[in-house]
């Protein structure tokens, strides 16, 4: 695409990160709308028709789409924003089906009315899901992120599709370091490998102030991205993208979209960044390289750097991909070498090919129907005794490992505990349903209470109600909203599972989801323009984000 055709665009939407990133693959571009709605309409060499592609207010967009829905022979394909909702006459005219626009997804029935975990036509040709929702059998199998098969806590999902997914075509993507894996389970699987398009290179050390737009800087903690967040918004205030794991889903987005559009010179975020976040940048700028796993404070491995490094640099956006770290804050500490080390594979694998680590076993873990019991009390016992039967009889097989089984059996714990404490009980299913929810540690004593509202505990109802209430947020606090965020994930999925009980709907769930994000958002604005975190609250100077006082003032207030 010439600059010309870039120049041509409306003012706004000539630094869209998120449209630039896909102009390599324009041909030909006519541009419709203005600041609030841009609808291209973009011919690609060697294809037939045109494809539409529109940003901004839904309501904008549908307009335009409206207003070109009579000017084109053939319609390949259409993008627009979630909140469009283009008109069935519109779309007929365009010869395209009724879709839902939610994440950017398509599907031939209208989305529902609430946002979350939808299941939007549940009986289409091809279904997109995750891993653990996959059916067991049909035509094709499209397996995404291969490597994760290796996990300790969800590698069992990827490996029950390896093992036991009935279908006729599978197809395995994902990182070339789970070739040993791939060649192991499957020693005839015709591989094919593509090649990042765009080369990273290493930048070395920027200061803050040095920093250009469209940068993204990484550190592995809450505090630590709140506190760099802070000294940014001194320098491009209100201009300053934050993202980090304990944000609702939707204040992700609405942190995602200020980057991509450009409302946002920088953002700063923790290493969500590298799991299923899309978010293409010029420069990515690591502020820390070690992070706490649960366990210890320690360096950063050379997978998990290449895998958020490979942020940086997008195809017809930047010719490179601009990798280094940031120095001039005095608690933050990167090793340059690390980075610049981690952004070439060096590690041996099949065929010739390099990679950065060794993916060679697949994780499994154990189904209801393995554990042989009838009783939901003896439901512990017999995990104990499945996983040393199962690590004995898959220490034979190469590929195959036993998953890590402390997590399911702590749900479990909480579960039994809080029915035992109220003198109740669930049938079998329903218990091994709930140890088996997408829970961290955090929501445990919730799921208890779930499992009472499930058991016909009607006690519980008033503090479900209590927690469905969005009313309470009006005055919460980041911190409260965030938490707020958790239970509305977790009350989505109980009334996904069980509609109704304790009168949890998803429609009220999802509501509170809603007013959480956007609290977490206002709030979190308000956080980032005080830039308090990170700031001694005695002398006001830069400070370890995890302290309140600088060492200096400690020193003061210890005499």
């Amino acid at each position: 695409m010439t600059a010309d055709v870039l120049a041509g665009l409306p003012t706004r939407w000539q630094a869209d990160r998120f449209l630039l990133s896909d102009r390599s693959r324009w041909a030909e571009l006519e541009a419709y709308g203005d600041d609030d709605g841009v609808l291209l309409v973009v011919r690609s060499a060697g294809q037939p028709g045109v494809s539409l592609l529109g940003r901004g207010d839904g309501h904008v967009v549908d307009r335009l789409v409206a207003d070109v829905s009579d000017r084109f022979d053939v319609v390949r394909w259409m993008s627009v924003p979630r909140a469009s909702c283009p008109a069935t006459g519109v779309l007929d005219s365009l010869g395209l089906v009724p879709f839902s626009t939610w994440d950017w997804m398509s599907s031939d029935v209208a989305p529902p009315a609430v946002t979350g975990e939808e299941r939007v036509n549940e009986h289409a040709p091809i279904l997109c899901c995750t891993v653990e929702m996959a059916p067991g059998s049909g035509e094709a199998l499209v397996l995404d992120e291969v490597q994760w098969a290796d996990d300790e806590e969800r590698g069992a999902a990827w490996t029950e599709l390896l093992l036991a997914g009935d279908y006729r075509h599978v197809r395995l993507l994902g990182a070339l370091d789970a070739l040993p894996l791939v060649r192991r389970a499957f020693p005839d699987a015709e591989l094919r490998v593509h090649e990042r398009k765009l080369p990273l290179e290493f930048v070395g050390a920027r200061q803050l102030r040095a920093l250009t737009a469209g940068t993204v800087v990484v550190a592995f903690s809450r505090k630590a991205v709140l506190a760099l967040a802070g000294e940014l918004d001194r320098l491009h205030p209100g201009r300053v993208a934050v993202l980090y794991g304990a944000m609702p889903l939707a204040s992700r987005r609405e942190e995602i979209d200020r980057f991509l559009s450009g409302a946002a010179d920088a953002c700063v975020a923790t290493d969500v960044l590298g799991h299923g976040v899309n978010l293409p940048c010029e420069t990515l700028l690591f502020a820390e390289t070690t992070k706490f796993d649960g366990v210890q404070r320690r360096d950063l491995l050379p997978w998990e750097i290449a895998q958020i490094a490979g942020r940086a640099g997008r195809f017809g956006l930047v010719e490179r991909g601009h990798v280094g770290v940031l120095v001039g804050i005095s608690w933050a500490s990167a090793d340059p070498s690390l980075v610049e080390s981690a952004l070439e594979p060096h590690v041996a694998l099949p065929d010739g090919h390099r990679g950065y680590r060794i993916v060679d076993e697949a994780r499994i873990g154990p189904r209801l129907g393995d554990l042989g019991v009838d009783d939901p009390r003896d439901l512990d016992a017999a995990l104990g005794a499945w996983h040393r039967v199962a690590t004995r009889q898959w220490a034979h097989e190469s590929w195959l490992a036993v998953e890590s089984l402390q997590p399911l059996r702590g749900r479990l714990a909480v579960v039994q505990r809080h029915l035992r404490e109220r003198g109740r009980q669930l049938q079998l299913d329903d218990t091994w349903r709930l140890a088996n929810a997408p829970v961290d540690p955090d929501g445990a004593e919730l799921l208890g209470l779930l499992a009472l509202a499930v058991s016909g505990d009607r006690a519980q109802r008033p503090l479900l109600q209590f927690l469905l209430d969005s009313s309470r947020l009006r005055d919460a606090t980041l911190e409260e909203a965030e938490e707020a965020g958790r239970v509305a994930a977790m009350l989505r999925w109980f009334a996904l599972q069980y509609p109704g009980v304790g009168g949890v709907t998803i429609e009220r769930a999802a509501e509170l989801e809603r007013v959480a994000a956007e609290r977490v958002v206002k709030r979190l604005a308000v956080e980032v323009r005080d830039g308090k975190i990170g700031r001694c609250r005695s002398c006001g100077r830069s400070c370890p984000p995890w302290f309140p006082l600088c060492e200096r003032c400690a020193r003061t207030s210890r005499r």
